[in-house]
């Protein structure tokens, strides 16, 4: 979380710069970025122009507000530029030094500790999944040792379990990106 009104007042820049809500998900900010970056990029000017100086300078701001954005660090963060949901449906808020509000350090924990847990849950299947794959290939081969299925398919549900619940999109990324491209 940001630790000072300045540091919050710096994302909520580039917030507005790629043209997102503060409670925009880390794949809504990418798609943003992607477009902005599409539409900005250098190469589609002539070099020594004032466009291409124009987008250059477009472009770096794009690349250093995604950079400090990119994970979503205000999604739960509510103020005047943030979108609100139906009322009655709000989180708990506080209010903060700027007259903004924030939703409730409390509700943040107990947010974040669900989602952990939703995603240890998802990768503790996997690894059960890719457990019974390892199980199936030791039995169908019948030359490997069948007492090191046990802990080799714990050890991989547990690794796919932490994995997950630490490093979430970028485990699951990395998951798929090796999945499609195994023959």
């Amino acid at each position: 979380m940001p630790a000072s009104d300045y540091d919050i007042a710096k994302l909520k820049r580039a917030y507005r710069t790629l043209d997102v809500p503060l409670d925009a998900s880390a794949r809504s900010i990418k798609q943003s970025y992607r477009q902005l970056l599409k539409r900005w990029h250098p190469d589609l000017y002539a070099s020594g122009t004032s466009a291409y100086a124009e987008a250059t300078q477009m472009a770096e701001l794009i690349n250093e507000a995604y950079s400090s954005i990119e994970d979503a660090p205000l999604r739960y963060y509510t103020g005047t530029y943030a979108g609100r949901s139906s009322p009655g449906n709000d989180p708990p808020t506080r209010s903060t030094a700027d007259g903004t509000e924030a939703i409730s350090e409390e509700f943040v924990l107990t947010t974040a500790k669900i989602e952990y847990a939703v995603r240890f849950v998802c990768g503790a299947l996997f690894g059960i999944f890719l457990s019974f794959d390892l199980a199936f290939s030791v039995l169908a081969d019948f030359s490997g040792d069948l007492w090191l299925v046990i802990p080799g398919g714990l050890a991989i549900v547990l690794a796919c379990a932490f994995a997950s619940g630490r490093f979430g999109d970028k485990f699951w990324y990395w998951i798929f990106r090796r999945w499609w491209l195994w023959p």
